[in-house]
């Protein structure tokens, strides 16, 4: 097995989560059925702050920042809020199938924006099955 290649089992575990990331936007769509798209991210996020702090202090990771990092973690954080609210608005205004189309088409634009901007990202074959294999395992 060659360093690039992936074992059965992580591999398993992989496409579930895919399954899962999959999920999400139905399982979005109908939260937002009964919240805010404002509460219904800031409860989401906070869960997923609360799992990452879970895993450092299991593992032992220190989660400090130094000085230089604050003003990046600033900006990327007004960048995140600011997707995840044009996510989330959007999200309150189309379906359930049609939220899953665009949240899943994100893989590709990712896959061909890195391709152009990050030096040595190339789109390979594999990549390209992977990426549509993970667009199409929510619709099987």
């Amino acid at each position: 097995m060659s360093k690039n290649e992936m074992p059965f089992v992580p591999s398993l575990f992989t496409a579930f989560v895919c399954m899962l990331f999959g999920a999400n936007t139905v399982a979005i769509k109908i939260s937002l059925s009964g919240l805010g798209a404002f509460t219904t991210a800031g409860l989401r996020f906070s869960i997923a702050a609360v799992a990452i702090l879970l895993w450092a202090k299991f593992k032992g990771q220190s989660l400090k920042i130094n000085k230089k990092q604050i003003f990046q973690l600033l900006m990327l954080s007004q960048l995140f809020v600011i997707q995840s609210s044009c996510i989330y608005i959007g999200l309150t205004k189309t379906t359930a199938s049609h939220a899953v189309l665009i949240t899943n088409l994100m893989p590709f634009v990712v896959l061909m924006l890195a391709h152009y901007f990050i030096p040595g990202e190339r789109i390979s074959f594999k990549k390209g099955v992977g990426v549509s294999l993970g667009f199409l395992v929510p619709f099987i």
